[in-house]
């Protein structure tokens, strides 16, 4: 069995900084019922597959990392 690890980045601007909750950022759209479902998905999956799913921002850079 192997691992596979996948590594994005992004630029935010530094005067949007994320909020997060639960380890997870939170969505900007003022419709918030609506929005968001993404990340939660990919950290059903990727949990549900035994991987980890690691999301953070800092100096304008949006980090998430995976590992399966």
């Amino acid at each position: 069995m192997g691992v596979t690890s996948v590594s994005v980045e992004d630029y935010y601007s530094p005067t949007a900084q994320p909020s997060f909750e639960d380890g997870l950022p939170q969505t900007t759209k003022a419709d918030k019922a609506n929005h968001g479902f993404g990340m939660r998905s990919m950290r059903a999956i990727v949990e549900r597959y035994g991987g980890t799913l690691v999301a953070r921002a800092e100096d304008g850079v949006f980090h998430l990392d995976i590992m399966l």
